[in-house]
């Protein structure tokens, strides 16, 4: 996948796909994205989605759950199951705990609950593609531990997120929230991780991470 670009102003650009049954809503988070540099496409369901998945790079989805058809969580599975790696926001007025947690474990890490304030999803935006830039290959510097967490945790891959966590020399609120993530996502199989780790982390929680 090429690399999103960076403008003048530092954002990073990308092709994003916009996956939403409304049609208010496409357009207005199409409006929103596009004026700040990046490549938009819209999809109105799933199976749109899929065939815009299948014909097209992207570096970013943004996607609503429940949706005629083919649901949000189909996509994820399918995109999965295709071998693709997208990074997904999830946004929608239906999410809830558990939701959360098989999001996480479909590689979800961010999510925004509707309605949406457009300065939030642009900000979302930016973070997601920042980190895939910074995180990735060829990004330069070694990357921040919560980053590199999350980069390695929307790949599926907890084993190496809780690494770079461990690795932080100066942990704070947003690394032992991370922690308990990963704690939670692997659990079932090495029990060893939930000790000490605190209560699954809620969907307020995962909302509001980035104001710790």
């Amino acid at each position: 996948m090429t690399p999103p670009s960076q403008s003048e102003t530092g954002r990073r650009s990308g092709r994003i796909l916009i996956v939403d049954d409304e049609p208010t809503l496409r357009l207005g988070f199409r409006v929103a994205l596009t004026t700040e540099g990046h490549d938009v496409t819209i999809a109105e369901n799933g199976n749109s989605a899929l065939q815009a998945l299948a014909r097209d790079e992207f570096d970013l989805l943004l996607l609503d759950l429940r949706m005629p058809g083919i649901d949000g969580l189909d996509v994820l599975r399918a995109n999965i199951a295709a071998g693709r790696m997208v990074p997904a926001v999830l946004a929608s007025a239906h999410i809830d705990d558990a939701v959360v947690l098989a999001c996480l474990h479909l590689g979800v890490v961010d999510f925004l609950s509707k309605p949406v304030g457009l300065a939030e999803l642009r900000e979302t935006a930016d973070l997601v593609l920042q980190e895939e830039s910074a995180v990735g290959p060829g990004g330069g510097a070694p990357p921040e531990p919560v980053p590199a967490a999350r980069w390695h945790l929307r790949r599926r891959d907890p084993a190496r997120a809780l690494a770079a966590l461990d690795g932080d020399p100066a942990p704070g609120p947003r690394s032992f929230l991370w922690k308990r993530v990963v704690a939670h996502l692997v659990g079932a199989t090495r029990p060893e991780t939930l000790e000490g780790a605190g209560p699954r982390p809620s969907l307020r929680e995962l909302l509001a991470w980035r104001d710790l």
